[in-house]
């Protein structure tokens, strides 16, 4: 049975995944950059996971609209970061 908040980081999974039309390669390479930064606490909440695909999709590629993609995707599902 899935919790309200776990359907909640799943429907912001997708959207960012999916709806942020970032190329699936590049999507695939923010996510597990995330989730292997060493920023990344076992207490992490949503906005601070969100800050922190921003921030490698900023890393990974600086010159392209990737960051701004993927904040924009948190941003539709609720969830606003500071750049």
């Amino acid at each position: 049975m899935a919790t309200e908040r776990g359907d909640e980081f799943e429907r912001a999974t997708w959207q960012v995944m999916v709806a942020a039309t970032v190329a699936g390669d590049k999507a695939a390479r923010i996510w597990y950059a995330t989730l292997r930064d060493d920023r990344l606490g076992v207490t992490a909440r949503f906005k601070e996971f969100a800050l922190l695909t921003y921030i490698n999709a900023w890393n990974l590629f600086p010159a392209g609209d990737e960051a701004e993609i993927v904040g924009n995707a948190w941003e539709q599902v609720g969830i606003e970061i500071s750049q």
